[in-house]
């Protein structure tokens, strides 16, 4: 069952975004968020674990939004973002796959999907703008 969650404090323009839903009680969710970002992190399957941070630098300029999925069993996932308008799509379908995710700038892009058994993935983008990376293991 998906368990929505949303903190609004009137006053300081700050506007916290959360939705985590897990089919199991051995997976884990844990985000950690500032200023105006959004995330969704889905998770079925059994010790599935994803770590979230995002943070906003120069908020006027947009929050950072994160999906992700996980699919399968023992699929870890660490991601941070830390600057404004980033974006993070992550999908992981099979067994004891990993990935870690950073983003340190402006209007970042990256759509990774792991499908399969024991994928390895680290990206890391910095700067401002640039084309997205998209990662497609199988």
């Amino acid at each position: 069952m998906p368990y929505p969650r949303a903190a609004f404090i009137v006053g300081a323009c700050l506007l916290l975004t959360t939705f985590a839903s897990r089919a199991s009680t051995e997976d884990l969710s844990e985000i950690e968020q500032v200023a105006g970002n959004r995330a969704a992190i889905a998770q079925t399957g059994t010790a599935n674990s994803a770590t979230l941070e995002q943070r906003v630098i120069l908020g006027r300029f947009g929050a950072n939004v994160a999906t992700l999925t996980q699919e399968g069993s023992h699929n870890t996932a660490d991601v941070i973002q830390k600057g404004s308008r980033n974006e993070v799509v992550l999908g992981q379908f099979g067994d004891n796959n990993a990935a870690q995710l950073g983003q340190y700038g402006f209007g970042l892009k990256t759509d990774v999907t792991q499908s399969g058994n024991g994928g390895g993935i680290t990206v890391n983008q910095f700067g401002i703008g640039g084309g997205p990376v998209i990662v497609r293991q199988h």
